[in-house]
């Protein structure tokens, strides 16, 4: 009987590490799947960041156009940079940077920009371009 118990203790010990093995094993997968989730977030919002920077990113990077009719097709013509998806415009207004004058009322030099906020159809990130509409110079 008592090499019984000891073979039944054996097994029990067996098995309960087999348990342990399987579970830490399940757990270590977790962790890493929530440490890949992280660093893909991380890249993503490194990848955003960068998409601020190309022209037409920011106010102060405007994409230069001769007509207000090239805006929307120019601003649905980049994919997206998450998924490479189509975008669609969202929002399309006309804001007025003025930074020489303060308080109210438009300087005539003021810069008026177009801010065209595009949202991808496939993952819904939404990226702002901005636009200068060039009036060409007449000729003398």
């Amino acid at each position: 009987m008592p090499a019984m118990s000891w073979v039944l203790g054996a097994a029990v010990l067996a098995a309960l590490g087999w348990i342990v093995a399987i579970v830490g094993g399940q757990l270590g997968r977790a962790d890493r799947r929530q440490q890949l989730a992280s660093a893909a977030a991380q890249l993503e919002a490194q990848a955003l960041g960068l998409d601020a920077t190309r022209p037409g990113g920011a106010p102060d990077r405007p994409i230069e156009v001769i007509s207000a009719s090239q805006i929307e097709p120019r601003a649905q013509r980049e994919p997206c940079p998450r998924c490479g998806g189509r975008f669609h415009v969202a929002t399309h207004e006309v804001q007025v940077i003025d930074d020489d004058r303060p308080g109210p009322g438009i300087d005539a030099d003021a810069k008026r920009l177009r801010h065209v906020v595009c949202r991808c159809g496939s993952c819904g990130v939404e990226r702002p371009t901005w636009f200068y509409i060039r009036v060409p110079t007449p000729l003398a």
